[in-house]
């Protein structure tokens, strides 16, 4: 299998199961409460060491409550002790049309603070290995996720990008 040849070239590398979303928005998506099950029911679990999830919610707490929903599935088939990856998280302020995922650039600032302050609180409990925020700069489009980032496409620092600073002991 996948794994294996990747075992095989580096026997310490972790294989991270691809990033699932607690309700997709697209057609045929498969939410993360069927997709996890599956996998463990066909026997999988050996074929990675990690699970990733893109718990996109209106809110960092409903954020916490995908990744709290992932770890009771988990705990559910006797993988207790596997990492959670948030791989994905983000909320956005732009885009046309607007989306439920699209805010303010003060509540971007506010949920980017909240949400890593509620996945490093809850780090230990629920095993979580890491938190990426999707993108790091707006790109051109309209669709929301092009406006995730906590810099402008101009390279303008929006005020989220003073708040990750902050959370990391840097200086904006």
């Amino acid at each position: 299998m996948f794994s294996g040849g990747i075992k095989s070239g580096d026997p310490t590398a972790k294989v991270v199961l691809a990033g699932l979303f607690r309700t997709p928005q697209i057609k045929n998506g498969i939410d993360l409460d069927r997709y996890l099950p599956a996998i463990y029911r066909r026997k999988a679990k050996p074929l990675f060491d990690a699970v990733a999830i893109h718990p996109y919610s209106t809110t960092p707490r409903d954020a916490l409550e995908a990744v709290k929903e992932a770890r009771k599935i988990m705990s559910q088939f006797k993988d207790k002790h596997a990492p959670i990856w948030i791989t994905e998280i983000g909320w956005a302020t732009g885009g046309n049309p607007p989306t439920p995922l699209t805010v303010s650039p003060q509540r971007q600032a506010a949920y980017l603070r909240q949400a890593y302050e509620l996945f490093a609180a809850n780090r230990g409990r629920l095993k979580i290995a890491g938190v990426i925020w999707y993108s790091w700069r707006d790109v051109p489009g309209s669709i929301w996720f092009n406006h995730t980032g906590p810099i402008h496409q101009d390279f303008d620092p929006k005020p989220s990008w003073d708040a990750f600073v902050g959370l990391t002991g840097g200086n904006p």
